[in-house]
């Protein structure tokens, strides 16, 4: 039960579709792991900036000047 060269030549095509829309899946996970990356670092770089403000208002109230 031999396959024709047209039938082979479809396989192929499906093989190449899913082998382009895995590396697309690969890519687009790629990104998203960047930019959840790049969200959580932001997010600990605002955690620090509220800290020294926090700071920096004591520091003006105590001094009287807030």
């Amino acid at each position: 039960m031999a396959a024709g060269c047209g039938e082979v030549a479809t396989i192929v095509g499906f093989i190449n579709n899913a082998a382009q829309l895995s590396k697309a899946i690969i890519d687009i996970a790629g990104k998203y792991k960047a930019a959840k990356l790049q969200i959580e670092s932001f997010g600990r770089e605002l955690g620090i900036l509220g800290k020294i403000l926090d700071q920096l208002n004591r520091l003006a109230a105590n001094d009287g000047t807030a």
